[in-house]
């Protein structure tokens, strides 16, 4: 049975299941998730991808067959309940983390490696597992970035002393996901549209967040839409709103290229106690934030009114 709720799988073993196909790459995954506490030993095999994964018991007994014989997956008992030894990478930091979501469902729905076969898109597999090699063990809410522009027009609305209140409009999006056109949808993942077709399947989530800039090398400032943003953050920014935009923030004159951004967080996270102190640092930083939101209406009150 899993330890925790969070399992690991080498990135060089899972990489090579990947060259062996869908069915192997999705039952290394699965025979992962049952491991004991080193990673290593399972009996978790044929029975749990059909009852987890949705892959018929021949054809996975055909895929468990293929990572024995590419020597990913070693045998170690035979008979009715099997056991098997899962080869790892020398390097621990060549281990991915999983949550034990990712394959055990959380309600009465399809589990995500079962949505993700159904996709039959190997490729899309193969680049969310490796989504979780940028994800710390310590982050519970890791926010993944893409090259992709912003797509909200700033506009500064008025001066307020050391502050420019920016209005900030969501510009349409042309590179959306069509899911009523099949070839579109099988495609995505080979066009740089694998964040909408995971979110689509709801793998992870977009969120909008304040960032230095529009570059990959800036830092976020602070959320602004987010499942796990405070309200009271929420109820400061919505002080300055006024209509035509949607979303006005005061930011200081010398963040110059300060803009909003779309962010991805992958909807199931690996659970860890050193995930605490990352989240208390998180919800502090929205408590400051909220408190400068409220001192600059009171002060700028009038100028802050949502009407003009």
């Amino acid at each position: 049975m899993p330890q925790g709720n969070f399992f690991a799988v080498g990135k060089p073993q899972f990489q090579s299941a990947c060259e062996l196909g869908l069915n192997s790459a999705i039952l290394l995954l699965v025979m992962a998730c049952g491991s004991s506490r080193n990673n290593m030993n399972t009996s978790w095999s044929a029975q749990a991808a059909t009852r987890y994964a949705g892959i018929s018991w021949r054809k996975a007994k055909i895929a468990i067959e293929l990572l024995q014989e590419h020597k990913i997956v070693d045998k170690l008992t035979t008979g009715k309940h099997p056991r098997y030894s899962l080869n790892k990478p020398a390097d621990p930091k060549d281990l991915i983390w999983l949550p034990n979501s990712l394959i055990l469902p959380i309600d009465s729905g399809l589990a995500p490696i079962a949505k993700l076969r159904q996709t039959q898109c190997l490729e899309l597999l193969r680049l969310f597992i490796e989504l979780y090699t940028y994800q710390p063990l310590e982050s519970r809410s890791y926010l993944l970035r893409t090259p992709e522009p912003s797509n909200f027009e700033k506009t500064i609305i008025r001066d307020l002393g050391r502050y420019s209140l920016c209005g900030f409009k969501k510009l349409f999006s042309t590179s959306s996901l069509n899911t009523s056109n099949p070839e579109q949808y099988m495609q995505t993942a080979a066009t740089g549209g694998i964040y909408r077709l995971l979110e689509f399947i709801g793998l992870v989530e977009s969120d909008v967040y304040l960032a230095e800039a529009d570059t990959l090398t800036s830092e976020l400032i602070h959320p602004v839409t987010f499942n796990e943003t405070p309200n009271e953050l929420i109820d400061a920014i919505s002080n300055f709103k006024k209509e035509g935009y949607d979303y006005v923030i005061p930011i200081r004159k010398e963040i110059l290229s300060a803009t909003l951004i779309n962010v991805w967080r992958l909807t199931h996270q690996p659970k860890t106690t050193r995930t605490v102190a990352e989240h208390d640092i998180y919800l502090e930083n929205c408590k400051k934030f909220s408190t400068t939101y409220r001192q600059i209406h009171l002060e700028f009150k009038e100028l802050c009114s949502t009407t003009d």
